[in-house]
């Protein structure tokens, strides 16, 4: 029986060994696969990362394919709005060589109008002029047949039909001297040129005040200062405005101050980085804003040769040609035919007609402004990066639709404002107004009746 017992506990032995075999070998295989578990999960977390990163890039690719195509339908609109332009440029570039061959020309009778003919009128200036253009056809020197001075320095791509008055300034320059009270004729608009363009100081003879009150108006925003020869403060005054930058307005210049050659003269030295002047017995610091203008209300005096040598004249502001005093008469005219003439009183301008007065101020405004081919719009295109800026594009497409027939250049083109200033009504008064009387009229008998005395507006 013992036997027995020990046969089988043996048996349950070779059992349990097999079964702790068999268990440990599980458990290796257990570890094993945990093994493989941790890789596979380090693989799939590898993968996650991959693909969201995979999805990252297919949504950025997407993205730029979309930015990528609104940039090409925006060109694709760009392109087809800056047909005109496109035209408008070959246009320029093909005129180019002419514009080249008559600079020198244009330059040099510029130069001389601003250098001498400052001191004449209208008509002696349009004869200087005319002589100067005969001497440069002569010397074989090419110049614009109809130069637009007022124009020229400060857009020199402008119309080549455009008047001589059009070539030293541009249309918003303009705009503001008429803000600032200064008569639009072409005498005043040159005399303004003069006192924007010069390299010597300018010597201004205003009779009726006029030129004044244009200057102080126009450099009000530099704090101009005014002053006079007569002035105990002048020297004090003088000193202000060359240290500080000021310009400075110096009246009666007939009882002149030999003090102010070394201003005139710009006699400056430069000391340690700082610019001085020498004033009487005492060195000013010299800002380079600074800007002095003479002015004198008498017409008769005659200024010493060694001041006509240091200054720029600027003569003969008041309106002196026969088609501004017409201007004037008309504007007289229909003011007091509209505004109580009839009452004995002469009523302000504002109180024209509404329909007239806006129509005069719309002429007014469309005289001043750039044609439609040279608008800033299309130059701010060129100024940014518009393909990348979506807004950009329709204002160039409306422009584009709104003006669809602009004529190239050297076509005539139709005013936009049908409406003529003044009436013809009015112009018949105003031309007959004009006429100056005649030496000698015979007064009427005090029996005339009213209705046969001589009609004046």
């Amino acid at each position: 029986m013992h036997s027995d017992l020990l046969d089988r506990v043996e048996r349950f032995r070779r059992d349990l060994k097999k079964v702790e075999s068999e268990a440990q070998s599980n458990e290796n295989e257990a570890k094993v696969i945990e093994r493989v578990i941790q890789e596979l999960e380090t693989s799939i977390g590898v993968y996650k990362d991959e693909y969201a990163v995979l999805i990252a890039e297919t949504n950025r690719i997407k993205q730029e394919l979309a930015t990528v195509q609104a940039k090409v339908d925006r060109s694709m609109a760009l392109l087809r709005s800056l047909s005109q332009e496109k035209e408008r440029w070959q246009t320029t570039h093909d005129a180019f060589q002419a514009q080249m061959g008559t600079i020198v020309g244009d330059v040099l009778l510029s130069a001389a109008f601003l250098a001498y003919a400052g001191y004449f009128d209208q008509s002696f200036r349009s004869t200087l002029f005319s002589a100067w253009c005969s001497h440069l056809s002569a010397a074989g020197v090419q110049y614009r047949m109809e130069l637009a001075r007022t124009e020229y320095l400060s857009n020199p791509d402008y119309r080549m039909e455009l008047a001589r008055t059009e070539y030293l300034s541009n249309p918003d320059v303009r705009l503001r001297w008429t803000a600032n009270l200064l008569p639009s004729d072409d005498l005043c608009v040159e005399n303004a040129i003069m006192l924007s363009r010069f390299n010597r100081y300018p010597l201004v003879i205003d009779p009726s005040g006029q030129a004044t009150q244009f200057i102080m108006n126009e450099f009000a925003d530099k704090k101009i200062s005014r002053t006079s020869f007569l002035d105990e403060a002048f020297r004090k005054n003088l000193e202000s405005a060359l240290r500080f930058g000021n310009p400075l307005l110096v009246e009666d210049v007939e009882n002149y101050d030999p003090i102010l050659n070394p201003v005139l003269n710009r006699e400056v030295r430069r000391t340690g980085g700082r610019v001085l002047m020498t004033l009487g017995d005492q060195d000013i610091d010299l800002s380079p804003s600074f800007m002095i203008i003479l002015t004198t209300r008498d017409p008769t005096v005659e200024f010493p040769p060694n001041l006509c040598s240091r200054v720029t004249f600027v003569k003969k502001w008041q309106w002196a040609r026969r088609e501004v005093r017409v201007t004037e008469l008309v504007q007289d005219v229909h003011c007091r035919c509209h505004s109580g003439f009839a009452s004995g009183g002469v009523p302000p301008p504002q109180q024209s007609r509404p329909d007239q007065r806006e129509v005069r101020e719309g002429l007014l405004v469309s005289n001043f402004l750039p044609p439609p081919p040279v608008s800033p719009a299309v130059f701010n295109f060129l100024k940014k990066l518009f393909l990348d800026v979506e807004p950009l594009i329709p204002p160039l497409g409306e422009r584009t639709r709104l003006q669809p027939d602009t004529p190239p250049r050297g076509e005539a083109q139709e005013p936009p404002i049908t409406k003529r200033w003044p009436p013809e009504g009015y112009l018949q008064r105003g031309v007959a107004a004009s006429r100056p009387p005649p030496r000698a009229r015979r007064r009427p008998p005090p029996s005339a009746s009213p209705s046969r005395l001589p009609h004046r507006c």
